[in-house]
């Protein structure tokens, strides 16, 4: 009993107490005629500026890369024309003749280039067209599937994985309507999950 008329008395007198703010900050708050989305659309401003920053730092980074390459594969095939010999091996950690993209762009401050041999370059294939890329792509399926599979996948797995990868397609732009074909997936793996620990544990 004395503990709520104690509440309702600290409530009283807290909520009685006007609240004051200085003359400083409402001044600053009317004075500011920034609204929230003012505010948002400047951030976002700034963010887009930042990012742009970044990817254009990055593609003079690729250019520097790429014309560092194209010179080094320049000299490769002037010297194999030239004459014949013989790399030596480098004690670096990067094999001969590889770049490493977050080495300083600095003249002579990273480790002592040393160009591969010609046998162990391999030409860069610019001409790819998309009946390659698949081919490429169907091929290493191909192995993928060939590789021999340490557990076979339960039916009932399989069958809910298939569910919900076909609602997900029939469904591209709206996959919460997928919520029910999720959770057989999921009772099917939770199923499997627990007959996996009866087998370790029993």
């Amino acid at each position: 009993m004395f503990s709520r008329a104690r509440r309702t008395q600290l409530t009283q007198s807290t909520s009685g107490s006007p609240v004051q703010f200085s003359a400083n900050l409402v001044d600053s708050l009317q004075s500011n005629t920034e609204t929230d989305s003012s505010r948002a659309k400047s951030l976002e401003l700034q963010i887009q500026a930042r990012v742009s920053q970044e990817l254009e730092r990055l593609r003079e980074r690729e250019q520097q890369t790429l014309a560092e390459i194209e010179k080094r594969l320049a000299e490769v095939r002037d010297s194999a024309t030239t004459q014949t010999y013989a790399a030596p091996t480098s004690p670096a950690s990067y094999p001969a003749g590889s770049l490493d993209l977050d080495a300083p762009r600095i003249p002579f401050a990273g480790r002592e280039y040393t160009p591969a041999p010609p046998a162990q370059t391999q030409p860069v294939n610019r001409n790819l067209s998309r009946e390659t890329v698949n081919a490429e792509i169907e091929e290493l399926r191909a192995k993928l599937e060939g590789r021999k599979k340490l557990v076979e996948l339960d039916e009932g797995v399989a069958k809910a994985k298939a569910d919900v990868v076909s609602c997900l397609r029939l469904n591209d732009r709206r996959p919460l309507d997928c919520w029910k074909e999720v959770e057989g997936f999921k009772r099917e793996v939770a199923r499997l999950e627990e007959a996996f620990v009866d087998r370790i544990v029993g």
